[in-house]
């Protein structure tokens, strides 16, 4: 019997993102270029920490970078806002830090946010990461 997994709730439609209410503490995942076009602005965060140095086809030791600089921190929810390498590296942190997920798509097609993917590569090569606890709590796609 084959299935589909996919996200507790997937948030669609024009102005989406101004309409979720974000929770108050969280570590926002990205790239300087996504962080640099607004879209964190309209998340309307009081209280939250960021990562925004994910680059294209991301290596596994951002992962511990990761975590490494945050363990101590105090926030209950990763967000992932980007590309598919920012969503990838953002739910497999969340996955391995124990943390709920809030994924929200800058571009649309690598379907990050609503997969239990994470694609990182180990020693140089593609590797793709399965797990079911690396799916996202929220995918949030909006289209403005």
């Amino acid at each position: 019997m084959d299935s589909i997994k996919q996200p507790n709730f997937i948030i669609f439609g024009k102005n989406s993102i101004d309409e979720f209410n974000f929770p108050t503490s969280c570590l926002v995942i990205t790239s300087k270029g996504a962080k640099a076009r607004g879209w964190l602005d309209r998340f309307k965060l009081k209280n939250y920490y960021i990562f925004d140095r994910v680059e294209p086809n991301p290596s596994i030791e951002i992962i511990d970078e990761i975590i490494s600089d945050f363990r101590d921190s105090n926030f209950s929810h990763v967000i992932g806002l980007g590309g598919g390498s920012s969503l990838d590296v953002a739910k497999f942190v969340a996955f391995k830090m124990g943390k709920k997920k809030i994924m929200v798509p800058t571009t649309f097609g690598s379907w990050s946010e609503v997969t239990r993917i994470s694609l990182l590569n180990v020693d140089g090569k593609k590797t793709s990461f399965h797990n079911e606890k690396i799916l996202a709590d929220v995918a949030i796609v909006d289209p403005t």
